[in-house]
């Protein structure tokens, strides 16, 4: 049993006046292993944040990340805009739209659901 990738990250989310306007930062650190051919060692660190606002069953965010590598390479950035949309308790429409993580290749458009099964809805204050 081994592992090639690790991390830890800590989410903060703010709301200034308990309304449906809030803040979210993330810090993120994560480790890759060598492992056989597939990847080289790095590590990285993810620094960021996320605006969001809830309008009724619908929210809309978007978000800013900046990653600090140690692999040559260098740093760069993700920029993207979410929303989402509630259709019943549990179930969600998704979609993100905007710039991923590298050089080539970066564009981010994503639609999808999301479900769970939890009834309670938690609100942070």
């Amino acid at each position: 049993l081994s592992s090639s990738r690790w991390g830890a990250w800590m989410n903060l989310n703010y709301r200034p006046k308990g309304n449906n306007f809030y803040v979210t930062t993330l810090v993120r650190y994560y480790q890759n292993e060598s492992f056989q051919e597939y990847n080289r060692n790095s590590s990285s660190i993810d620094v960021g944040t996320r605006l969001n606002y809830d309008i009724g069953q619908f929210s809309i965010s978007g978000e800013y990340l900046q990653r600090i590598n140690s692999s040559p390479s260098g740093n760069d950035n993700r920029v993207a805009l979410i929303g989402n949309y509630q259709i019943s308790p549990s179930f969600y429409l998704t979609s993100t739209f905007g710039k991923n993580f590298s050089s080539t290749d970066n564009i981010i458009a994503v639609l999808g659901m999301n479900f769970g099964f939890s009834t309670n809805k938690m609100k942070a204050y």
